[in-house]
């Protein structure tokens, strides 16, 4: 099942996934900190040049119009240093999840600088696929966020694959599997809030 109906969203979500595996085969490799380091630096720039030729597709695919100078975002050097000081010392399962999590967030990083900057954007919405976990799941029923709500948090666990959708006005329309979770949600969650409600979507999810 498609993660998006916009062939757009489609092909960067596999390039995300594809630039992911390909951190956590190079972190396998690497043997000290200055490797890791090095790794990690090559493919976050990759990840924010190819986040960045996204947003601008997705801008051109909406028919917006001017120009628009993207800012760059650079990662948050002390939250870098501070994940990879404790990743360093867990086994490499740990490693791994925390470089692709690091990476990931570049480029996440560099859409939502996008619509910070952009006044034609309106909202986004979040990508995840229908065999997600149930955390991302739930996240993704929300639909389309405002960018005064919470553009500049994108909640993100290690081996995320979720990428966001920037959204230039017009009417927001969920993927079918996203409409499917939130009837599910609907059903599973009725009368419950906070914790609760997840445990119980999460069981609905794997039932």
């Amino acid at each position: 099942m498609a993660v998006s109906d916009n062939p757009t969203v489609q092909r960067y979500y596999r390039s995300n996934l594809a630039l992911s595996a390909a951190v956590e085969r190079a972190l396998a490799q690497a043997g000290t900190r200055a490797a890791v380091e090095a790794i990690l630096r090559a493919y976050a720039e990759a990840a924010i040049a190819d986040a960045h030729d996204y947003y601008l597709a997705m801008r051109l695919d909406a028919g917006v119009r001017g120009r628009f100078r993207m800012p760059v975002e650079t990662p948050n050097r002390e939250q870098w240093d501070a994940s990879l000081d404790w990743a360093m010392q867990q086994p490499e399962t740990a490693l791994l999840g925390v470089g692709q999590r690091l990476v990931a967030n570049a480029g996440r990083g560099q859409i939502l600088a996008g619509i910070r900057a952009d006044a034609k954007a309106r909202r986004w919405a979040r990508v995840t696929s229908a065999t997600g976990c149930a955390f991302c799941r739930m996240l993704a029923t929300r639909g389309a966020v405002y960018r005064s709500e919470e553009s500049a948090d994108f909640r993100a666990h290690d081996h995320c694959g979720c990428t966001i959708e920037p959204l230039f006005g017009g009417r927001y329309e969920p993927p079918a599997h996203v409409r499917a979770d939130q009837q599910l949600w609907a059903e599973s969650t009725d009368g419950l809030s906070g914790g609760d409600a997840l445990n119980a979507f999460r069981r609905a999810v794997g039932a």
